[in-house]
C-alpha cells in the first residue's frame, strides 16, 4: 500500500522542509556549478561520473541541513515527554534527542527519498552483564545511508538533537 505522506503538508513539517530547500537552493546556485567545473577534469576516465559524484554531495548536504534546522530551531526537553507523537513534538518545539532522530528520519525518507534509521542509546552494564539505560546517559543519532560510486554505499552519523535549552 502507498505511504501517506500527507503529515509533511502540516505547517510543523513544511517549515523545516522549507528551510531545507532554501538551503539547498542557495548551495546549488553558489557552489554547484563551480564544483562541477572544478571536478570535470578530475573525473575523466574514472568508473563514476561528476554527475554521480554531485548527486552523492547534494543527498549529503540535505541530511546536513535537516539536521542542522531540527537542532538549530527547536529547544531539548530536559524532562522525557510521555506520549509525544512526532507531530505533537514539531508543533511543540520541544523534544529530545529520540524523537529528533525520529523528526529527521521522517523527513529524509518521506520529502527527500534517502534512506537513513534510527541509532539508539548506550547502555550500561551490570556486573553480571545485563543491560540498563540510567536517564541521561542514553543518546539516539541517525545513520544515513548514500550510494558510493563503486557500486557499494557508505553511511554517515548525524545528531539533530536540539542545542538550545529551556530551563
Amino acid at each position: 500500500p502507498p505511504v501517506d505522506r500527507s503529515f509533511l503538508q502540516e505547517e510543523c513539517w513544511q517549515r523545516i522542509i522549507r528551510a531545507v530547500d532554501s538551503k539547498l537552493k542557495a548551495w546549488e546556485r553558489d557552489k554547484l556549478p563551480q564544483l562541477t567545473h572544478e571536478m570535470e577534469d578530475e573525473f575523466q576516465g574514472c568508473h563514476i561520473t561528476v554527475h554521480d559524484y554531485l548527486d552523492n554531495m547534494k543527498k549529503e548536504k540535505i541530511t546536513q541541513f535537516v539536521a542542522e534546522e531540527i537542532a538549530t530551531t527547536n529547544y531539548y526537553a530536559i524532562e522525557e515527554i510521555a506520549g509525544q507523537t512526532p507531530r505533537e513534538a514539531l508543533a511543540s518545539g520541544f523534544f529530545q534527542c529520540d524523537m529528533a532522530a525520529v523528526i529527521m528520519i521522517s523527513i529524509l525518507k518521506h520529502q527527500y527519498n534517502i534512506h537513513a534509521r534510527y541509532i539508539g542509546t548506550r547502555p550500561s552494564r551490570t556486573e553480571s552483564g545485563r543491560c540498563f539505560l540510567i536517564h541521561g546517559r542514553g543518546h539516539a543519532t541517525v545513520e544515513v545511508f548514500y550510494q558510493g560510486g563503486d557500486g557499494g554505499s557508505y553511511s554517515e552519523i548525524f545528531d539533530p538533537t536540539p542545542i538550545k535549552k529551556v530551563l
